[in-house]
């Protein structure tokens, strides 16, 4: 092998026997040699369910909801991948609604997705003259440089559009024939893919939309999937009876079991393993568990706070592996300046004051609590609250009565080093690993 120059960098990873870092925080995709949807781990019951609606039935509709960082979209990914080779068309990106998404501009979006599935599957073209009136409906809709660039259904397509040839409900009309047109020409089942539908700063318009679309959404031969956080199942398909009759109970994802979580590392692990050499896991089994309960269901954090860790500790000491205590050595203080800057000074202050006075249990608290803990007026106390969580600093997690629960994110318990004990006293004892090899790697 060759030399590597006296003065080069050295691969942080290689030494533990793998290419790169498994702490990824990438969606899942079929196709995708680096982040395969065969890294996926649990949520099986939920997507037999999901599977067994779209093959089982005409037409589908279904929505998943979770909290942020769950893993929703690998998840639909995998369903995707899973009944792409049962002859459901589908295609590899979802349609993303965002702040500035409209009826028509989610039309359209969804036109253009019909539209790339059916160039995509090189199939028998019937419909020619459908699909470039099709065009015509949505040419000029690019807003940005004045420029459209639909003519084929080009894939570089600006996000802002108008559809001036069109109006809404002929538009609605044309989305529903480009369903069945396509489902006649391909002769397989159509699966669309909807992300963030809590992107729009109203549900109420989202919710319009849903009711406005109901008719489309019944079509013979397509299959919906509308995802997004905890919530939209009744701020979006539970508003209007028309629409709340054709959805089914909504999929809620959970967060992954500890055992799930050292299945996933694991099998990022033998992903990465360098051929020809064993592997290293870079943190301990235990301590990932115990430090992903932390974060509560939030994966895309929790990884991310172990690729933090990594790039300040791994390597110091060997191939030893990381430790719960030492990963919080390693991001605490950089966590704390992140934390202080976002919510300020007080808030900073404040958020310390009342999660130390709740540091013996569950950091989860009231604002009667926090109001309590600080000697604030109950207003002042509501005021502070509320700032957390439009800062997505704080979570609510449960209601009762009267009462509103509220949990700080994983990243605030680290950056205020706030613990469980069993973190808190120092290295662990036991040198566990994730199941699997455990061969000190070759030689380089």
């Amino acid at each position: 092998m060759k030399a590597a120059p006296a003065n080069a960098v050295p691969n942080l990873w290689n030494p533990f026997g793998l290419r790169s870092s498994p702490f990824f925080q990438n969606e899942l995709r079929a196709g995708d040699p680096t982040y395969p949807v065969s890294l996926f781990v649990g949520r099986e019951e939920e997507a037999r369910r999901v599977q067994r609606r779209i093959i089982s039935d005409p037409a589908s509709r279904t929505i998943v909801q979770g909290a942020p960082g769950v893993g929703k979209t690998s998840f639909v990914n995998w369903i995707k991948a899973e009944l792409t080779r049962q002859g459901v068309a589908t295609y590899e990106h979802p349609i993303r609604i965002t702040s500035d998404t409209t009826r028509l501009t989610f039309v359209a979006d969804t036109l253009r997705t019909l539209a790339r599935i059916r160039s995509a599957s090189g199939g028998n073209h019937r419909h020619d003259d459908f699909w470039e009136r099709t065009a015509r409906f949505l040419e000029g809709a690019e807003l940005v440089g004045g420029s459209a660039t639909l003519h084929g259904f080009g894939m570089g397509i600006s996000r802002s559009y108008i559809a001036p040839q069109a109006p809404p409900d002929s538009l609605y009309e044309h989305l529903g024939k480009a369903i069945a047109n396509l489902q006649d020409e391909l002769r397989a089942p159509i699966l669309l893919h909807v992300n963030n539908m809590e992107n729009l700063e109203d549900p109420a318009a989202t919710a319009l939309l849903m009711r406005d679309l109901r008719d489309y959404l019944l079509v013979e031969g397509a299959h919906w999937i509308f995802v997004g956080a905890l919530g939209i199942e009744d701020s979006v398909f539970r508003v209007h009876t028309q629409v709340s009759g054709i959805f089914p109970a909504a999929e809620t994802l959970q967060p992954l079991a500890p055992p799930q979580i050292g299945q996933l590392l694991q099998r990022r692990y033998e992903h990465l393993q360098i051929s020809g050499a064993g592997y290293v896991a870079p943190i301990e089994s235990a301590a990932a568990a115990e430090l992903y309960a932390l974060y509560r269901g939030d994966l895309r954090n929790f990884l991310r706070l172990l690729g933090d860790a990594a790039e300040r500790e791994l390597g110091l000491n060997g191939t030893q592996p990381m430790t719960a205590p030492s990963i919080v050595r390693a991001v605490g203080a950089d966590y704390a300046l992140l934390l202080r800057r976002q919510v300020g000074d007080s808030d900073f202050k404040s958020l310390g004051s009342i999660l130390t006075a709740l540091a013996e249990g569950d950091p989860e608290f009231r604002v009667t609590d926090a109001a309590r803990i600080l000697e604030y007026s109950q207003s002042a106390a509501s005021q502070m609250v509320e700032r957390l969580v439009r800062q997505r600093i704080l979570l609510r997690t449960r209601t009762e009565g009267k009462s509103i629960f509220y949990r700080p994110i994983g990243s605030v318990l680290v950056a205020l080093g706030l613990m469980p004990q069993s973190l808190a006293t120092g290295e662990r004892a036991a040198k566990s690993s994730l199941p699997g090899r455990k061969k000190k790697p070759k030689p380089l």
